[in-house]
């Protein structure tokens, strides 16, 4: 066994469900029992968002990467390929890692504190991150990883079975699987648990109108605020990226952005003030914004993680441009882990990692001064 397939599986071992060994949990042995599962394979179906070419070639209009792929080629993405003059997806019903994760780990600090939900992924990714957390199957092909066979139906029942308030879409960008991510969506929804996908937004207008109407929530992953970075380290365009958060700002009722601080890259103060007074003057200064911890990962590795103390000059910094929740993650404890009502300044919410240790909120009101703070709270 070769030392790539260690690292991923040792990568699903550490907080989530891998195919290999999910059937000896009882989450969900008996959901697996009865629908099987499938290892490795392809899960071809026609794929939605595309344009036929001459030549046998198409034209997927899935994402602003826009290939245009030969017979046999496959997308940037990895899951998308053309068969025969016919784009198809190639991973319906196919998710690698499946979880029932705290919302806060979406992250969700103003949605449903303390609750449960499923969250679902697929191997493959639209963006080329050198930093990618998620590397083990973000930046890899469903033909190597160890796939689930999982319907939408079947992974309502799942959610249900454990009481679970709803799903996320993570891991990978669910906007490279709008075939499947629409129909999971449309389950949940039907059933009225709560949808959230966590997204970079490197999506074209049309299919991203159809999964914000399947959406509850949006965590957006905000890379950088310079066009030099996003095409150098993530492989993708801070403009697009710009209008599809503004695009899912106006389409879904709630929207939390994040931005994964690496030293040396996007970690300077100033970059940090203009994407707080940006999200200030375009989706309002009462949305949170995660500053997310770095650790070396995938291309990376010879980077530090990032250190506490420039996440909280970070924080202050945003808050001093005007944002009224700015939030650290992937540090605990932190102070910036917790949610302050923004009118009298008192804690609401206690985290230790994911974990609420402390809720003193009265439904969507401040337990103290009593006054509104923004969110999903029921």
């Amino acid at each position: 066994m070769n030392s790539k397939h260690l690292s991923r599986r040792q990568f699903l071992s550490k907080t989530l469900f891998s195919a290999c060994g999910i059937c000896g949990t009882g989450f969900i042995s008996g959901i697996f029992n009865q629908t099987g599962l499938a290892m490795g394979k392809d899960a071809l179906i026609p794929a939605d968002f595309w344009e036929p070419l001459d030549q046998g070639k198409v034209k997927c209009t899935l994402c602003y990467q826009g290939c245009i792929l030969k017979q046999d080629q496959t997308g940037i993405c990895r899951v998308r390929k053309n068969i025969q003059g016919k784009l198809c997806s190639m991973i319906w019903e196919n998710p690698c890692v499946l979880s029932p994760d705290p919302v806060e780990k979406s992250p969700l600090h103003h949605v449903l504190p303390g609750s449960r939900f499923l969250a679902l992924g697929t191997a493959g990714c639209n963006l080329r991150c050198l930093y990618c957390q998620n590397w083990q199957v973000a930046q890899t092909s469903p033909t190597l990883t160890e796939n689930f066979d999982l319907s939408p139906s079947a992974a309502l029942s799942m959610a249900k079975s454990k009481s679970l308030k709803g799903v996320m879409l993570t891991f990978n960008d669910p906007a490279v699987y709008p075939e499947f991510a629409g129909k999971i969506l449309e389950k949940f929804k039907e059933a009225n648990m709560h949808c959230n996908i966590v997204t970079g937004g490197a999506i074209l207008d049309k299919p991203r109108r159809y999964l914000a109407e399947l959406c509850d929530s949006v965590t957006f992953g905000l890379k950088g605020f310079t066009e030099d970075f996003y095409s150098k380290v993530a492989g993708g365009s801070l403009a697009e990226s710009l209008k599809s958060l503004e695009s899912f700002r106006k389409q879904v009722p709630w929207i939390e952005v994040t931005t994964l601080i690496i030293p040396t890259l996007n970690s300077d103060e100033e970059g940090i003030r203009n994407t707080a007074r940006w999200i200030k003057n375009n989706l309002g200064a009462e949305t949170p914004y995660h500053l997310s911890r770095f650790f070396p990962e995938f291309r990376l590795r010879n980077l530090p993680a990032t250190p506490a103390t420039l996440l909280g000059q970070l924080r202050d910094a945003a808050m001093e441009e005007g944002l009224k929740y700015v939030y650290v993650s992937n540090l605990s404890p932190h102070k910036g882990n917790h949610t302050y009502c923004h009118h009298c300044g008192t804690m609401m919410i206690r985290r230790v990692g994911h974990r609420i240790s402390e809720n003193s909120m009265n439904g969507s009101l401040c337990g103290k001064c009593g006054k509104a703070l923004p969110g999903i709270w029921k």
